[in-house]
């Protein structure tokens, strides 16, 4: 009865949009184990290159060497849309396919072997992520269906084992500025409690956080880009602040040439 409720999920959208992070929360939050692995990586049996067993056996180290854990877990398959292969000439093209094949039994839950071990996936949670960018046309995938991603180079087969589709919306400013002022991975928030850390008084207005979203928007990266767009944006001040000369910094929007930010020297 349990392997009949077994679902298996794909998750798509742009880059940056927490597909990734969002599992990692809820494997946290349920305490079971979960691993991430790179569908590029993979190869089908008795080529050279990563298979399913491998996968499992990582999962399976994951949850302590506990193989009943390991069985509830999560197995995270990343890059799935890499698999797709449109260029039937290309010579990846019947590797890909075959990596595809290999994924069947997995997700049909069935009995793994590696090692000593029996590995049962009846009751593994199997989520695929990708960005699939050229599925549409925008960044709207509101209305992606199966058949999409047949055409877009999934085998049907492998499709049809997929339960649930879930698109992820891209994000927009205002979510980005959520990220950047809310989130514990925020480099705002992490940059906070370094100048703590130093005796630095820090400061920001409202306009240096607008000034930072419009910059990863337009990278159009998701929240992937905050971290490289606020550290090209404080590099220059980060020399200057561990020379030990400065007290305080406040960041705001640079206006013409000046630089975003205002340091105080210590009296």
């Amino acid at each position: 009865m349990i392997s009949k409720l077994k679902e298996n999920i794909i998750v798509y959208g742009p880059t940056g949009t927490g597909k990734t992070e969002i599992l990692k929360r809820i494997a946290n939050i349920y305490k079971i184990p979960i691993v991430i692995e790179d569908a590029t990586s993979l190869s089908e049996i008795g080529y050279v290159g990563r298979n399913i067993t491998d996968m499992l056996e990582n999962l399976y180290l994951a949850a302590g060497k506990d193989i009943e854990s390991a069985q509830k877990g999560i197995l995270v398959i990343d890059e799935f849309d890499k698999l797709a292969e449109k260029d039937k000439l290309s010579k990846d093209h019947v590797s890909r396919i075959g990596v595809q094949r290999s994924l069947l039994k997995l997700l049909d839950g069935s009995i793994f072997y590696f090692d000593d071990k029996k590995f049962d996936t009846s009751r593994l949670s199997i989520v695929a992520l990708g960005a699939f960018t050229e599925i549409v046309d925008s960044d709207d995938y509101s209305n992606v269906s199966s058949t999409d991603f047949v055409n877009y180079g999934i085998m049907r087969e492998l499709m049809g084992r997929f339960s649930k589709l879930i698109a992820m919306n891209s994000l927009s400013k205002e979510d980005i500025k959520k990220i950047l002022k809310e989130s514990d991975f925020s480099p705002l928030n992490t940059y906070r409690l370094l100048f703590e850390s130093m005796n630095i008084e820090f400061s920001y207005d409202e306009d240096f956080i607008d000034y930072i979203a419009e910059k990863a928007v337009a990278l159009n990266s998701g929240a992937r880009s905050l971290k490289t767009v606020f550290d090209n944006t404080i590099s220059s001040a980060m020399f200057r602040i561990f020379a030990g000369e400065y007290s305080a910094i406040n960041l705001t929007r640079p206006t013409n040439e000046e630089r975003p930010y205002v340091l105080t020297k210590k009296r």
